[in-house]
């Protein structure tokens, strides 16, 4: 639904939804170590989300407009939060698991 709002600001990418769905996976990762309790690779969270826009609007020979920041943003974080609840029942187990170790 709100890809299809992004479409009445500019034209749909092909490049800004694939480098999107790239970021997106590497940005999943990142939010899974913090949810299991890793501090060093957050660090790198919103650098990776700028570089990422950086090299989506290298790659497509356009200037940037609003609406295809909206279509990679909408993608990075629909792919971050899909990979998060696939795994949500491993990470709650790996947490408690790791919780209950002396």
């Amino acid at each position: 639904m709100l890809l299809i709002l992004t479409l009445l600001f500019s034209r749909f990418s092909f490049v800004y939804i694939s480098v999107g769905l790239a970021i997106g996976l590497v940005d999943a990762v990142i939010s899974i170590d913090e949810l299991t309790g890793g501090k060093i690779l957050s660090a790198f969270s919103i650098l990776i989300l700028i570089v990422g826009g950086f090299v989506a609007e290298v790659l497509s020979n356009t200037d940037a407009s609003f609406g295809l920041a909206m279509q990679y943003m909408l993608v990075v974080f629909c792919v971050d939060l899909l990979v998060c609840l696939l795994f949500r029942r491993q990470i709650e187990r790996f947490v408690a698991r790791r919780r209950s170790v002396p």
